[in-house]
Order: structure tokens, then C-alpha cells, then sequence
């Protein structure tokens, strides 16, 4: 008798997934996928253990896809806060404030590789 496999053929795609299918089908964590299902909104689980007893609890993956489709763009932030002011010179960071700055002088190209 030939052992049962609980993978799917290639060619299959599921309707429903679990919460760890289901984070990686989103590109997140299983940990932020359970935060994600306090969202107002979330798809809601469904339960397939023939008792009710929800050891087989799924999502629909239509339903995580259109959820998915409906959230907003995510907003450009910018530089962020630890580059903002940062100025290049020849592609090097040049210090401009701080202790670098204090030992350089202001405007001194930093040292590094490839000089």
C-alpha cells in the first residue's frame, strides 16, 4: 500500500490555507498574520474538523488575496531619520556634525576602504 502524502501536486493551487500558509502567501511572519486577524476586515477562518474542534482551521485564499488587493498603498516615508542631512561626497560620507565632525573638522571626507 502506498503511503499518503499531504502534499499537493504542482499543478493543484488550494482554496484554503492554514495561518502558516497563509503568512507566507502574504509575505509576513506566522506571528504578524495572527496580529492581521484582529484587523476589521480580516478574512474570516473557517473550521474543517469533521467535530467542530478547530484543529483544521483554514482561510480562504481568495478571500486573503482580495483583502490583500484592497489595502491601501503603502506611503513613501523618505529618507530615513538616521540618513536625513547625511551629505556624499565622490560617493563617501562627509561628516558634518558631532564628534566625527569635532575630530575631522567639518566637511573632511570620512576615511574608509579603497584609499
Amino acid at each position: 500500500m502506498k503511503a499518503r502524502s499531504s502534499q499537493l501536486p504542482v499543478a493543484i493551487t488550494p482554496i484554503a490555507v492554514s495561518a502558516e500558509q497563509g503568512a507566507a502567501l502574504l509575505g509576513v511572519s506566522e506571528r504578524a498574520f495572527h496580529q492581521l486577524r484582529h484587523e476589521p476586515g480580516f478574512p474570516a477562518a473557517r473550521d474543517l474538523s469533521p467535530s467542530g474542534g478547530g484543529r483544521a482551521v483554514r482561510w480562504s485564499v481568495i478571500e486573503l488575496a482580495a483583502w490583500f488587493a484592497a489595502r491601501p498603498p503603502a506611503a513613501s516615508r523618505g529618507e530615513p531619520d538616521q540618513l536625513a542631512g547625511r551629505r556624499y561626497r565622490d560617493g563617501r560620507p562627509v561628516a558634518v556634525s558631532g564628534r566625527t565632525a569635532r575630530m575631522r573638522g567639518a566637511g573632511e571626507p570620512l576615511s574608509g576602504a579603497g584609499e
